[in-house]
């Protein structure tokens, strides 16, 4: 098996495996986004988007805008980001949603696997800056997120993005 790897700030770094219920939850996105945006973005998986000379995290879904198809994704490229993480989730947090931010990412989900801590919800991170994000909605497994790139889009239920409960508990 390939190891994973990310390019942050020019140094490489080595990811974490992915898990059965981040295997599960980067698939249910997948067909979910396809099915949601057909031929208005491109659903780009776990390949990397060029932030800076010497930064491009691989997230693992980007949509993209249909025109960028022929060209290595950039952040003025994206119109969503999402990072799922389960063991990630500090990196994901505290490393890669800052350079999204201040690159001009507009949008991040991170959607937070269930665990023995509780179970899974979504965070939506809207208006990028310097600092971070300035909007930041959380979402529960009864809640639903929306694409500000696409606001005529049926809101997608967070309960339809995390694995069923019976994956969390499993790894592999």
């Amino acid at each position: 098996r390939e190891t994973r790897v990310e390019l942050i700030d020019g140094q490489i770094l080595t990811m974490s495996p992915v898990g059965r219920p981040h295997l599960l939850t980067v698939n249910r996105l997948t067909r979910l986004l396809v099915r949601a945006v057909g031929e208005e973005a491109i659903v780009s998986v776990q390949n990397p988007v060029r932030l800076d000379d010497g930064t491009e995290p691989e997230p693992d879904l980007a949509l993209l805008r249909p025109d960028s198809e022929d060209h290595f994704p950039t952040a003025a490229a994206t119109h969503l980001v999402i990072e799922v993480a389960d063991a990630t989730e500090a990196f994901d947090r505290n490393v890669k949603l800052p350079r999204y931010a201040a690159v001009g990412v507009p949008e991040v989900w991170l959607v937070l696997v269930g665990d023995d801590h509780g179970p899974g919800r979504a965070e939506i991170h809207r208006l990028p800056g310097p600092t971070g994000y300035g909007i930041v909605e959380q979402h529960g497994p009864d809640g639903a997120l929306t694409i500000a790139a696409f606001p005529d889009l049926a809101p997608i239920p967070v309960a339809d993005v995390l694995p069923p409960p019976a994956a969390e508990s499993q790894s592999g």
